[in-house]
């Protein structure tokens, strides 16, 4: 590895180093070691706070957004709030461009340790700026409890993160205690400019207006950025700007702002609904187009079998009827053979019948001459015995 290599992977290897020493952390707060732990997070913080590229997150204050910072500023000159609250500091870049433009209080929380080391350390130069580790709830109960004489206020929402979604219960503690304000919501999504990106986990965990649903009867006006996304620099996350009614007149002008109200939310529903419609129909007409072109090649294929099995119906069609003929030809032929071995048989029996007759005439015959001559030689015997035995009666005339 040459030296730009080595320098390329050491900013790797030291936030890989800082990621390990915070999950030993972590084990450790699982544990119940809450001393070692924090010592941990606080180390891991120290390494961040080197990591120059990392404090500079999200591209810088506001998300790297210039025109969200001069919004910022034209708001905090039009209001001319006594304090702000800001809730998620994260790594504090922008409250450190909020404590670099503003020199009354700010009061900030961060409810992740380690990156509240982080801030609280990056903060510390500015004296007005308060970093508390808390939940964004507690902390805006507790700052507006004790704060109750301190008008108007700029509040910054930016706590929301993954499976935690604060902003309800928080525009809920701000409005109860009643209290002048201009509240930003990060990451909100800005009707009719989809360049802005939004923070959205989930059904009913979208950062849109539906989400404020429950302030339609609360004496608040609502803006949004009058500036095209395509405008903006940075990440470009969308805000929404809310107004406590004292305070509307004083952001009305601006020209970084545009006033809406809930015929957005109605406008945004019906251009949901239709973009729903539009996308379920082309993806109807997608899927028609898929399973007309499913059918036709299944009715190619189906085509081609059938000219394939009539091929080969009328293939062997052919070979039965050659094999028919040829069965039918080997039959005929046997049939004469047969015929002919059957005439041949009967003129061999006829001759052989003849010639039994004629062997049997011929026995006959000579059965016939036997019985005649053993009928002569019976006779001849007779006579000759008759002889005798007058030879005898002479010779012996006493016998």
């Amino acid at each position: 590895m040459n030296d730009a290599e080595k320098g390329a992977s050491a900013p790797i290897l030291v936030r890989q180093a800082a990621d390990e020493i915070a999950a030993v952390a972590a084990s450790l707060e699982q544990l119940g070691d809450l001393d070692a732990a924090r010592i941990a997070y606080r180390a891991a913080a120290e390494i961040d706070l080197g990591d120059s590229e990392l404090q500079q997150s999200w591209g810088g204050p506001f998300n790297g957004q210039q025109r969200r910072c001069a919004l910022f500023l034209d708001l905090i000159e039009r209001v001319n709030p006594q304090a702000i609250i800001e809730t998620g500091t994260y790594r504090g870049t922008t409250t450190k461009f909020m404590a670099e433009h503003f020199q009354r209080a700010i009061f900030t929380c961060e409810i992740v340790p380690r990156q509240f080391f982080q801030s609280q350390k990056k903060l510390a130069i500015y004296p007005q700026v308060s970093v508390v580790e808390a939940d964004s709830r507690h902390f805006l109960e507790d700052v507006l409890s004790q704060k109750a004489d301190v008008t108007p206020l700029f509040i910054y929402l930016d706590a929301h993160w993954q499976e935690d979604l604060p902003l309800r219960e928080e525009l809920e503690i701000i409005l109860h205690h009643r209290q002048p304000s201009i509240i930003m919501v990060d990451d909100f999504r800005v009707p009719f400019d989809e360049g802005y990106k939004f923070d959205d986990y989930g059904p009913g965990k979208v950062l849109d207006l539906s989400i404020l649903a429950f302030l339609r009867d609360e004496p608040v006006q609502i803006f949004f950025p009058k500036t095209p996304s395509e405008h903006e620099t940075g990440a470009k996350r969308g805000c929404v700007v809310l107004s406590t009614a004292d305070l509307a007149p004083l952001v009305e002008p601006s020209a970084f702002l545009r006033a809406a109200d809930w015929r957005d939310w109605m406008l945004i529903q019906c251009q949901m609904e239709l973009s729903q419609a539009v996308a379920e129909r082309a993806a109807g007409e997608a899927q028609l187009t898929e399973l007309t072109a499913t059918l036709a090649a299944e009715r190619a294929a189906g085509e081609a079998q059938l000219t394939e099995l009539e091929a080969t119906l009328a293939a062997e069609w052919a070979a039965g009827e050659a094999r028919l003929t040829e069965l039918e030809a080997t039959l005929a032929a046997e049939r004469a053979a047969g015929e002919a071995r059957l005439t041949e048989l009967e003129a061999t029996l006829a001759t052989e019948r003849a010639a039994n007759r004629a062997r049997v005439a011929e026995l006959e015959a000579m059965l016939q001459d036997q019985r005649d001559k053993n009928v002569n030689d019976k006779v001849r015997l007779t006579s000759e015995l008759h002889g005798l035995r007058r030879q005898v009666a002479e010779l012996l005339p006493n016998a």
